[in-house]
């Protein structure tokens, strides 16, 4: 079970760590500067969510664009995140400092 401050933690470590990344991108790449989108409670809870549902459809070897395929897909991926969106956490996730 994960608690609302582990939830938290995950929060402001993915923030902390994807704003200190964009930052070193952003001091690299002058001409093509990036921005880190904040996440939040509510949205590390559906990716969670949608890692465990991956794991229920053991879609181990799924390729990873097929889970928001319009054709083969599940819906509730599409429903619930841009495919972008879960890659960028999925980049991003951070449990600790």
């Amino acid at each position: 079970m994960m608690t609302p401050d582990m939830i938290n933690i995950i929060v402001t470590e993915t923030n902390r760590y994807g704003n200190l990344v964009i930052e070193q991108w952003n001091e690299k790449n002058l001409e093509r500067k990036k921005q880190w989108k904040e996440t939040d409670c509510e949205e590390i809870l559906a990716f969670i969510g949608l890692l465990l549902l991956a794991g229920v459809h053991r879609s181990k070897n799924e390729p990873f664009n097929d889970l928001w395929s319009m054709v083969n897909g599940r819906s509730i991926f599409r429903a619930t995140t841009s495919k972008l969106r879960f890659k960028t956490l999925s980049q991003f996730c951070r449990f600790d400092n």
